[in-house]
């Protein structure tokens, strides 16, 4: 039986898989957004079995059910902004592209400044800790009337987050400096934001409003997922935080080549990345996440130098790419003593399939319904009683695998009947 072990999620990092992300670190290839969108509508009125009409959903209405949507808290927009959209963008002629992608922009634009006014309060406002007032952290029924609303309702979010790292028994000064370090990390990463990032987040916003069970990926994307999916993937098996302009080594992951040449551990940060034993180093403080794990992510077999630092050194390591198993997103099975009947219990976290393996060879690759086939004639030999197959949290992923499995449990019915 396997052990599942959960990694929460920390607001204040950005974490990525090494295999995770595949951005180029060159300029991104120029892309024509607006007939990218328009494909995507065109294909959506064709495949929908809700007989979409973009010309006729998408209107006013909708527009500003999107702004609503992506601001549903209304902590980003003034009022005026919603009035000059109505009156100067939602009502031109401009396409439906040009009207949404505007929107996009000034959210962008909006919460930039934002993080930039929180910034700043610390430097140079005097907060008054015995002043006694409260901030709702509810979503606001209305968006800001005014930027002296807005700005108000910075200052008081800046000051109860300095009051709970105080509650935390933090010095001022070190809870200042922490939020400091924290608000510059985000407007970094927020300036690191590419074309194709913005017109993702459109996307996948408007789709949703759509169809809850649309979305769209771009061709990254779709590879990103594809190797989710397999259940592997090739690279030194390392799971990356950002901090500081410095991607750091948050975990190695069991099977890894990073973990077994003990050549790297946690905590390291990594300052250069060089291909093969003379590729030249590349200085990556400052860069984008994803970009620093495409260059670090390759075939296996392959060499990848780092430069890391820690709190004892600098060095230059290389280590050898190999492929890394994800073992903690296959199926998992327990016996369960209930009622003295043997219950077998299943999780399945997804409809994985090694697709590269089955253009080879059929019959020995790694899918959801082998391994939920290879548990079900383990529990035949352990003389299990009952069956719980658990779906929850199940992320989905290929038709055909979840068509697959399907069959496989009407068979079984079939035979036992």
């Amino acid at each position: 039986m396997k052990k599942r072990s959960l990694a929460s999620n920390q607001f204040s990092k950005l974490i990525a898989l090494v295999f995770l992300f595949s951005c180029t670190t060159e300029q991104e290839p120029k892309i024509n957004y607006e007939a990218e969108f328009n494909s995507i509508i065109y294909e959506f009125e064709k495949s929908s079995i809700l007989e979409f009409d973009a010309n006729k959903t998408i209107n006013n209405d909708f527009l500003f059910t999107f702004i609503e949507k992506i601001d549903a808290q209304k902590t980003i927009f003034l009022q005026s902004d919603i009035e000059k959209l109505r009156g100067e963008n939602l009502n031109s002629n401009s396409s439906q592209f040009q009207k949404i992608s505007k929107i996009v922009s000034l959210y962008y634009d909006r919460y930039r400044e934002s993080l930039e006014k929180r910034k700043r309060l610390l430097y140079t406002h005097k907060f008054n800790f015995e002043k006694d007032e409260h901030i709702n952290l509810e979503d606001r029924s209305a968006f800001f009337i005014d930027i002296d609303e807005k700005d108000e309702y910075q200052r008081k979010i800046v000051k109860n987050e300095i009051l709970n790292l105080l509650l935390a028994e933090n010095e001022l000064k070190d809870a200042k400096k922490e939020l400091k370090e924290l608000y510059a990390d985000r407007i970094s990463s927020l300036s690191k934001i590419r074309e194709s990032d913005r017109f993702g987040f459109m996307a996948n916003n408007l789709l949703s409003m759509l169809d809850p069970h649309a979305s769209y990926f771009s061709e990254r994307d779709l590879e990103n997922w594809n190797l989710r999916m397999n259940l592997s993937f090739e690279g030194i098996g390392a799971l990356l935080s950002y901090e500081n302009e410095r991607a750091k080594i948050q975990e190695l992951m069991p099977g890894g080549p990073a973990i077994g040449s003990n050549k790297i551990k946690v905590g390291d940060k990594i300052l250069k990345v060089g291909q093969g034993i003379n590729g030249r180093l590349k200085n990556v403080v400052g860069w984008r996440l994803d970009d620093i794990v495409q260059l670090i992510r390759g075939e296996e077999g392959t060499i990848v130098r780092l430069e890391i630092e820690n709190e004892n050194e600098k060095k230059v390591v290389a280590l050898t790419r190999g492929k890394v198993p994800l073992e903690e997103s296959d199926a998992s099975e327990e016996i369960l003593e209930v009622n003295n009947k043997r219950l077998g219990y299943i999780k399945l976290p997804s409809f994985y399939s090694d697709i590269e393996c089955l253009r080879s060879n059929v019959y020995v690759c790694k899918t959801a319904t082998s391994d939920v086939q290879r548990v079900l004639r383990n529990f035949n030999y352990d003389d299990v009683e009952g069956l719980v197959i658990d779906l929850r949290n199940n992320g989905g992923g290929y038709l055909h695998e979840a068509d697959s499995l399907t069959r496989l449990f009407m068979i079984m019915v079939q035979l036992f009947k």
